[in-house]
């Protein structure tokens, strides 16, 4: 959002079943302040979740989902203007294999380019939380130094004639 701020699924909250109260308002500058806080220990699960709540502006509310800082990394570093993370699809699969870089050592097919760009971002796993933000973070920083563009954060739009 222009002010600043973004919405993100509260944890729990099923989207098949969203209300406005499955959201959660988060301060994108917030978010990025406690992934690049060195005195943050990416395994300190309480100070995170403190940090989280801080950034929703109402600590007492809804807890925001894991997800806010993959969110956030996408709106601030590559400038994606919402941000949708799917689990269950076969490209899921796909990258849970132990073959996954091969899938981004070269172009198979050329919807390949156009669905993930010429320069794909794989990033090897890390545990979910603070570890994964940083690890986005850190390999969202090698590709925009090495390529001077984010990779592509969505989908061509379809046209129709």
């Amino acid at each position: 959002m222009r002010d600043g701020t973004f919405l993100v699924k509260a944890s729990g909250a099923q989207l098949g079943r969203a209300t406005d109260t499955s959201f959660v308002r988060m301060e994108t500058a917030a978010v990025m302040d406690a992934i690049n806080d060195p005195n943050l220990d990416a395994y300190d699960n309480a100070g995170l979740d403190h940090r989280m709540r801080n950034a929703t502006g109402d600590p007492k509310g809804p807890k925001p989902s894991i997800e806010a800082m993959l969110h956030a990394l996408a709106i601030r570093m590559c400038g994606a203007l919402w941000v949708g993370i799917p689990t269950r699809a076969p490209s899921t699969r796909l990258l849970c294999s132990d073959r996954a870089t091969d899938l981004v050592a070269g172009h198979l097919f050329p919807d390949q380019v156009v669905m993930c760009g010429r320069h794909a971002l794989l990033v090897p796993y890390a545990e979910p939380g603070l570890p994964l933000a940083r690890a986005v973070r850190d390999r969202l920083r090698g590709h925009l130094d090495r390529f001077g563009a984010p990779p592509p954060t969505d989908l061509p739009r379809q046209t129709t004639a």
